[in-house]
């Protein structure tokens, strides 16, 4: 079924087949007698059969962006942001099997009797949509079993959005004002 109709899936295999065109290998050494500085020991021991390791490059830098990054046919990197319309689809895959599209920062909803666009449309009124229950409907995203990861993974997206809007539009808020607001 994704291969049939998600675009995303059938471009990442055409970039699968070229990679395994021009596999290298590298090398990944763990040392169990090695272990960071200032850093307890037991935190780096070897994952037993049962347990599940991770592997994370880069875990002491600190990002504030959650993205996904793509390598175009020209060698360029694309960084997909979480409020990118693709997101949800590259993220969540088995959730969106028809890699339909998600929000898009200050787009505009349409009334059928209106002749100009009404207001933009909050973030937290597409996932409401989505995740409402309908008649003859089904709701991938609510068949996720344990995976309602994208469930959190909305709710992030709605309070950054709203951060975001605080942080742009200090001007509007008049928060210079609030300096005088003390706790009683």
């Amino acid at each position: 079924m994704l291969h049939s109709n998600n675009r995303y899936v059938r471009e990442f295999k055409t970039a699968l087949e070229r990679l395994e065109q021009e596999r290298q290998s590298f090398p990944i050494i763990i040392r169990a007698d090695k272990t960071p500085a200032h850093e307890h020991q037991r935190c780096y021991n070897r994952p037993k059969n049962n347990e599940v390791a991770v592997l994370i490059a880069g875990h002491d830098k600190t990002t504030t962006n959650r993205d996904i990054v793509l390598e175009k046919q020209n060698a360029q990197l694309q960084r997909i942001n979480e409020l990118h319309p693709w997101y949800d689809a590259l993220q969540y895959p088995l959730l969106f099997p028809c890699a339909e599209d998600g929000y898009r920062i200050n787009i505009h909803r349409w009334n059928q009797t209106a002749t100009a666009p009404l207001p933009r449309r909050i973030c937290h009124g597409l996932y409401a949509y989505r995740l409402m229950v309908r008649a003859n409907s089904f709701i991938c995203q609510l068949r996720g079993g344990c995976c309602f990861i994208n469930i959190v993974d909305m709710y992030v997206k709605v309070e950054s959005e709203r951060l975001n809007f605080i942080r742009h539009h200090q001007c509007e808020l008049r928060v210079e004002q609030y300096v005088h607001l003390t706790c009683l």
